[in-house]
């Protein structure tokens, strides 16, 4: 079972929050990794797997610089990128745009007539 929250649970690294399980009291752990961290193996294939199986990947506000996972949009058949800075990516994007991925989005849902 995952559990959201609202708050910053004050862990990194799948480690134990001090919470526990409402179902089975058994401890809640965090889901979030820190740059040294290895990825779980199951997320990373299964990353992989859904970018190689995409007709366009969108990047939005990532630098693209840490690896594995910066490369993953080039595993998709098109892939846009939509950052302040460049990447090191840039050059095999089908578009990459120069601007705040707030501007961006507000715009795009703006023109499709999707209210936010």
């Amino acid at each position: 079972m995952e559990y959201f929250r609202c708050f910053d649970v004050g862990t990194i690294n799948f480690q134990e929050t001090g919470r526990f399980c409402t179902t089975c009291n058994g401890a809640l752990r965090d889901t979030l990794l820190d740059w040294e961290s290895p990825l779980p193996e199951d997320d990373w294939e299964r990353a992989q797997e859904k970018c190689q199986k995409s007709d366009l990947c969108i990047v939005l506000g990532s630098s693209l610089r840490i690896e594995p996972c910066g490369s993953l949009p080039t595993l998709a058949e098109k892939f846009v990128i939509v950052n302040k800075q460049a990447t090191p990516y840039d050059h095999l994007a089908a578009l990459y745009i120069r601007a705040p991925v707030d501007d961006v989005m507000t715009y795009i849902c703006t023109e499709l007539g999707i209210n936010y």
